[in-house]
């Protein structure tokens, strides 16, 4: 009788993790018609459903919560006896796993952490939702992540992953096409964007979604949502067009035909962290962050309404010198 390996342990717990096939999908790098082949096989080798699919998504049987913790329980102890073997590698051979947000900042980190740690092989896992980069931490498949948190979608922290603001305070802005009647303002108030077409993300964990909907109905309005979009080139084409408008972060690059606004108010401000498995990442503790800051830093100019905006309020600035201990989660 065939019987599970470790990698099946794993797609287990992505799909409890992040209650979506897609999502745990790209997670582990697979296609979602792959994924779903792995877990029938699953299903027939313990001989009973693991999980429950509906419209909403899937969610683990009664069993198959008996089997995910079982499967936790044993990727902890593999993932301690692989932490032990990194920590005894040669110089040359250390590797440190990097998970991270889309965007700018995920990349500059890795090439701020490629120059202060030549010896280090530095890994990239880019794109996913920040709950589920975090759990990838506590799992110990990923070793430091860069996140991000809406008030009241606080992130949850595992037991052995510590965590430190990297920003305490940034703006949500607005991207809009060049030749957009509003795009002469510096900024834009939610309520003169109520007739606009929107594009969003498809909703995940980090409620950007949830917020933005309630910070249009405290504005007076329903969004009319022309697209659902994730990949940033198509959603920059789109917003060239002029047809739709899209919230942004606030160190988004303007390109030729796009704009990038502050809304008014404040209304959709996020916090940003660095997070670290502390057995496999305490001892970066410091370059990890020193090097997350070094590449906010250099995205700042990326629109002059945002550098203005920064430069006005130090206090949203990413703090300066060593991590201390009073910053750790």
């Amino acid at each position: 009788m065939p019987e599970l390996e470790i990698r099946h342990l794993r797609m287990l717990c992505a799909i409890a993790d992040t209650g979506s096939l897609t999502q745990a999908a790209t997670r582990l790098g697979l296609s979602q018609p792959a994924l779903t082949t792995q877990l029938q096989r699953i299903e027939r080798m313990v001989g009973a459903e693991v999980f429950e699919r509906s419209r909403s998504g899937v969610r683990p049987t009664t069993y198959g919560r008996m089997l995910v913790d079982a499967a936790r329980g044993v990727l902890a102890g593999v993932d301690h006896l692989q932490s032990l073997t990194r920590s005894r590698a040669e110089p040359g051979e250390a590797v440190l796993r990097i998970g991270g947000v889309q965007g700018r900042l995920s990349t500059g980190w890795i090439r701020q952490l490629e120059e202060t740690l030549p010896d280090i092989e530095v890994r990239g896992h880019i794109g996913l939702a920040g709950p589920t980069l975090v759990n990838m931490a506590g799992q110990g498949q990923l070793d430091a992540v860069n996140v991000f948190e809406h008030p009241g979608y606080e992130l949850r922290w595992p037991e052995g992953v510590a965590h430190r603001v990297l920003v305490p305070h940034e703006p949500t802005f607005v991207a809009l096409g060049a030749q957009h009647p509003l795009a002469a303002k510096d900024e834009l108030e939610l309520a003169d964007l109520a007739d606009e077409q929107w594009i969003l993300r498809t909703p995940d964990q980090e409620g950007t979604q949830a917020v933005f909907l309630t910070v249009c109905a405290a504005a007076g309005f329903t969004p009319r949502v022309r697209h659902y979009v994730d990949d940033a080139v198509a959603r920059s084409h789109f917003v060239q067009t002029g047809q739709c408008v899209a919230t942004c972060r606030a160190t988004s690059r303007e390109t030729e035909g796009v704009v990038v606004r502050m809304l008014a108010g404040d209304p959709m401000p996020i916090r940003r962290f660095i997070a670290w498995r502390t057995s496999t990442a305490g001892a970066y503790a410091d370059v990890l962050f020193r090097a997350a800051t070094e590449a906010y830093r250099g995205l700042v100019g990326n629109n002059p309404s945002y550098q203005r905006w920064y430069a006005e309020h130090p206090e949203a600035h990413p703090p300066r010198g060593e991590t201390d201990p009073e910053g750790y989660g």
